[in-house]
Formats: structure tokens, sequence, C-alpha cells
């Protein structure tokens, strides 16, 4: 099963983006939000995909495991999540 997380901007590409968890693979990975194509995002998507595949796929078995894997990547995103929930559970 696929969990999203919140979308965030993205501090290298400025494009939204979010973290998807597979619970059945355990692994977490990046991807540009659907909702950038929304908000008028389309002339740094090519470059926002790239970023996000460059992040790569993580190995992680539960959801606090991979909070704790995008907190080391990303600092400073839960100030942009306003310490909310990063999964839409």
């Amino acid at each position: 099963m696929l969990w999203y997380s919140s979308d965030f901007t993205h501090p290298e590409t400025g494009v939204l983006c979010r973290f998807c968890i597979n619970t059945s693979e355990e692994v977490i990975f990046m991807q540009v939000s659907p909702n950038a194509l929304q908000a008028g995002m389309i002339p740094n998507w090519e470059h926002a995909r790239a970023v996000c595949k460059r992040w790569g796929t993580h190995s992680c078995g539960s959801h606090a495991e991979a909070a704790r894997i995008i907190l080391s990547s990303f600092p400073d995103i839960l100030n942009q999540w306003n310490d909310t929930m990063i999964w839409n559970l």
C-alpha cells in the first residue's frame, strides 16, 4: 500500500513534492506532487523529477523510520508542514 506525505516545496527546485512510502515493499521515495501541475509549476517539472529520482529509494520498515529518513535529508521540512502529521493516513 502507498502512503503519501503532505506536499512540500523542494528547496532546490521550488516545486511541490511529496514522499511516498510503499509498506508492501518497505521503501520510501520522493516524487513531484500532482498538485505542482495545478499550481503552474510546469517549467521546472523535469528538473524536479530528476532531483526526486536522485534522492533515490530508501529501505524503511515503518512510518516512523520514514520520518527519520526524511528529517535527515530535509531537517527544516517540519517548518513547511507546520508540525502537522507527515503522513496523510
